[in-house]
């Protein structure tokens, strides 16, 4: 048996004599969307699926609604075979909104054959190529969300929740102490259940939507379970919500006429001694990886913002940089270099939508600095000024992924084939998603 199976089975065993009242065990992770998929298994069963455990690779190449769609060689011609799945340590976990049940979740990382369509494989691997050049990042996660009404409105649209005090619809104010006391309840119950589940947070704001909210996450040095901790943190998030009557949605632009949610992401660089990179030579090197990141922006767009609804948010004048940008204290450029000591200087990157694939979003953030260091990248001059008003990024996920094919320093951090596959499936996407007839068809041209 190898060393990390053994240490598995030592999690497991302590676990179980830690919360003997747990009788059923949720076996998660996700693919291509953020969405979680998995099974549900009795909690005795746990120890014997080490090792052992396979699901439906395709799985992870399903649409957001679940169906399986055309990509390349896989899902519909490769007779959707199994993968090998190893369960990740550390993150067995009460599940603290439900009964007597706890989650694990897995990947392929660690297998025989990682999966080149899994996005965890590809994180791992643009970390492991920083790693070599003695490079190690420490990441944050920032999310923004809305809590919304559990019922539609009359056009069968999402609407603004009504506070518990006093019944009446919530309003935009930003910072706003008094929003924060009238959803308390939830909002604490968030906070908690993130505690229970290991999940570090910090700040919680009001935002400026009407039910926005964010909730910032500690940063950590291990960048996988960084993106790990988003995917369990909008479960939490769904379920505390639907626990007090809310629903809550991480739609980049659920309203037209209200801001949209966005996940900004710090990223500080360090070497194996803990010193930071991004501090030294002047800056040298945050300075190229600024750089990087606005070379390779408008092919990254395709996972930042990573679905059709994702290229509403970008409209001037909303507080959301329209163009490629960087800056000081800044946040109306994409690139912010927030101020801070040298140990934690860092970059803020405000371009990412909240409903993009963590994993993804953070391998190609990741990736674009690692261009920026390698082919020594110019940032050019700091962008004076607001940089929202004039949209010069991709238009259409299309587009994006466009720029995406044509952009060789992300392929060559995440993977060609990689970058094939999932080129694949979001045009595979597009196409089922526009194939559909909407309301508003009907009522204009009918």
């Amino acid at each position: 048996m190898s060393d990390s199976n053994q240490q598995i089975l030592d999690e497991i065993q302590e676990f179980c004599h830690q919360h003997p009242e747990i009788d059923e065990v949720d076996i998660i992770t996700s693919g291509m969307t953020p969405n979680v998929w998995g099974k549900r298994y009795p909690m005795a069963k746990l120890a014997k699926l080490v090792g052992e455990l396979k699901m439906p690779r395709g799985n992870g190449l399903m649409s957001p609604v679940g169906e399986y769609i055309p990509v390349l060689d896989y899902n519909d011609t490769d007779g959707d075979p199994d993968a090998s799945l190893q369960f990740i340590l550390g993150t067995l976990k009460v599940i603290p909104w439900q009964k007597n049940r706890a989650q694990i979740m897995v990947s392929t990382v660690n297998t025989d054959e990682p999966f080149e369509g899994e996005p965890r494989v590809i994180l791992d691997r643009v970390i492991k190529k920083l790693n070599s050049k003695n490079l190690f990042p420490t990441v944050a996660f920032e999310l923004e969300f809305y809590l919304i009404d559990k019922n539609l409105n009359d056009q069968g649209h999402i609407q603004v929740p009504s506070n518990h005090f006093n019944g009446r619809p919530d309003k935009s104010a930003v910072l706003c102490m008094d929003r924060l006391d009238a959803y308390s309840d939830v909002l604490r119950e968030i906070r908690e259940c993130c505690t229970a589940q290991g999940i570090e947070s910090t700040a919680i704001s009001s935002e400026i939507g009407a039910g926005q909210f964010e909730i910032n996450l500690n940063h950590s040095s291990d960048a996988l379970q960084a993106a790990d901790d988003v995917i369990q943190y909008k479960r939490i998030i769904k379920a505390a919500a639907m626990k007090h009557g809310y629903d809550a949605t991480f739609m980049a632009k659920p309203y037209m006429e209200d801001a949209g949610s966005g996940m900004h992401m710090h990223v500080s660089m360090y070497d194996e001694n803990g010193q930071n990179q991004f501090s030294k030579d002047n800056n040298k090197m945050l300075y190229q990886a600024v750089g990087g990141l606005l070379d390779t922006l408008h092919g990254a767009l395709a996972f930042l913002a990573s679905n059709p609804n994702a290229y509403r948010r970008y409209v001037p004048d909303l507080a959301i940089a329209t163009q490629k940008s960087w800056g000081h204290e800044n946040r109306y450029v994409a690139v912010r270099i927030p101020s801070s000591n040298e140990k934690n200087t860092r970059i803020e990157h405000r371009v990412p939508a909240a409903d993009a694939n963590p994993y993804l979003a953070l391998s190609a953030l990741l990736g674009g600095i690692y261009a920026g260091i390698k082919n020594d990248s110019n940032p050019g001059k700091e962008f004076e000024g607001l940089a929202c008003y004039e949209h010069l990024y991709p238009k259409t996920l299309g587009a994006a992924l466009d720029e995406l094919e044509k952009d060789s320093a992300l392929k060559d951090a995440l993977g060609e084939h990689f970058v094939e596959i999932y080129v694949a499936y979001k045009r595979s996407e597009i196409k089922e998603f526009n194939n559909y007839i909407s309301a508003r068809e009907y009522s204009w041209y009918a």
